[in-house]
């Protein structure tokens, strides 16, 4: 799956540290990691995306979301989009240093 992470960081090696530290954490759910991209955010000025394609073990996605955020948004007819987000009604808990996840299944 495709996932995009926004991450709070004043320069881009911040951003990818972030994002390793992260899924060092939580490599016992992750089969495979690959960085496909990183730009800054041209909305958000100190906030970069970083492409992703991570392909989880069996039943392992609740335990990837539960360690990024509280509260996931579920987007699409079938659904085919999460999205967390630390302004997300609702949401009390999103991982330090990540203001925004969309996952594209």
């Amino acid at each position: 799956m495709l996932i995009k992470f926004f991450v709070e960081a004043e320069e881009p090696q911040t951003a990818i540290k972030v994002f390793e530290q992260s899924m060092d954490d939580i490599n016992i759910y992750i089969k495979k990691c690959e960085v496909r991209n990183l730009t800054s955010y041209w909305k958000i000025e100190n906030v970069y995306i970083i492409e992703a394609i991570i392909e989880l073990y069996q039943d392992k996605l609740k335990h990837f979301l539960d360690f990024f955020s509280d509260t996931w948004m579920e987007l699409g007819n079938p659904i085919d989009e999460l999205l967390a987000s630390k302004s997300n009604e609702g949401c009390t808990y999103i991982r330090n240093g990540f203001i925004l996840i969309n996952i594209f299944l």
